[in-house]
């Protein structure tokens, strides 16, 4: 509701700019003496002058403004991305040490002449290198 009072405003203020212009050009057409209309004549030179000059550097300001906002979006977006990927590489080089240290070396099959194993042989498996002494 709030919104909309100020849009009402805004228009109000508009429109009385306006009538308050046509009835200047009213009053400047059919009351006014010659030295009345030349002064609108030079008022109205001056603006048609200045205003593209200001209305071009208002919107070279605003322009710069809004790229520096684009900026700093970008660079927020590209912050928050490199430390998902951070994150996302740091858990893969956890898998990646968990799985190196759950890996074992192949078993290797040993076949011994004078045996006969239906599997072929029997199946020694390496020694544990994980560090951890075991005695038997």
């Amino acid at each position: 509701m709030k919104r909309a009072q100020i849009y009402l405003t805004i228009g109000a203020v508009g429109l009385a700019v306006i009538l308050a212009a046509v009835g200047g050009v009213v009053y400047a057409l059919l009351q006014a003496d010659a030295v009345t209309l030349r002064w609108w004549a030079g008022i109205a030179t001056l603006v048609a002058v200045v205003g593209p000059m200001l209305a071009w550097w208002l919107a070279k300001r605003e322009a710069r403004a809004h790229i520096a906002g684009l900026d700093a979006g970008i660079d927020r977006v590209a912050k928050a991305a490199a430390q998902t990927v951070g994150v996302a590489e740091r858990a893969a080089q956890v898998r990646v040490g968990v799985a190196q240290q759950m890996r074992r070396p192949p078993a290797i099959q040993v076949f011994l002449p004078g045996l006969s194993l239906p599997a072929g042989g029997p199946v020694i498996l390496p020694a544990d290198n994980s560090g951890e002494e075991v005695e038997l």
